[in-house]
């Protein structure tokens, strides 16, 4: 014998043992029966719980006993992740975050444009004494162009007739290619949002892209 494993496919091995708690296998030692839960490089194992004892006997009361003791663990310090957890929290960070700074990237010149058209506040004007000469007044500094966010748009159709969802075309393809898509849905109307929901190996969740509106056509 090489190795122990399920006598199926690797990546259906690893995928089931990612969506259980506990992967055992039964083992006969001189007419008496245990329950293992040893991974090694040659034998295959995992679970979501990582389990102080690595063998146990073959009863109910044995194995209800380390099952409890486990999840009481968990459930008291709730910090306390398996490795397969920390995984897919850091996976799902990663998404989200790369998300946020898209999105942020996306609506930038938008924001931009909103704060250069707010007029500067007018400064108190110093009436001259008599006799002096009234300083010239400058001009105003010209407002530098904002460069318009031309990023191609995906259009959604929104919760009500006739209105349509934009968001970022390639913003959309960044986010989502890492993650299986698993549904996608709009949330309001006009200046709404998409909602994505999505799996990966050890988790599922969602994205959110908000609209960016039309692709505002170039100037002549």
């Amino acid at each position: 014998i090489t190795r122990i494993a399920p006598n199926i496919q690797e990546k259906a091995a690893n995928k089931i043992a990612g969506m259980v708690d506990i992967v055992a296998r039964v083992i006969n030692e001189e007419d008496e029966r245990f329950l293992t839960f040893k991974t090694s490089e040659v034998e295959f194992g995992g679970g979501r719980l990582t389990l102080l004892a690595k063998k146990i006997p073959l009863e109910y009361e044995a194995f209800v006993k380390i099952y409890e003791a486990v999840q009481n663990e968990v459930s008291a310090n709730p910090e306390t992740k398996t490795k397969r957890e920390r995984k897919a929290k850091d996976t799902l960070e990663a998404a989200t975050q790369e998300t946020e700074v898209a999105t942020e990237e996306a609506t930038s010149s938008g924001d931009n444009s909103n704060d250069a058209s707010q007029p500067d506040e007018e400064a108190p004007v110093n009436e001259p004494d008599p006799g002096e000469e009234t300083p010239t007044v400058s001009e105003p500094p010209t407002m530098k162009k904002i460069k318009p966010n031309r990023e191609p748009r995906l259009e959604f159709p929104s919760e009500f007739a006739g209105e349509i969802i934009y968001v970022g075309k390639r913003t959309f393809a960044k986010v989502t290619k890492k993650v299986d898509i698993t549904g996608i849905h709009s949330v309001g109307g006009s200046g709404g949002k998409v909602v994505i929901n999505y799996r990966t190996k050890f988790s599922s969740g969602t994205l959110e892209l908000y609209d960016l509106g039309p692709l505002c056509s170039k100037s002549k």
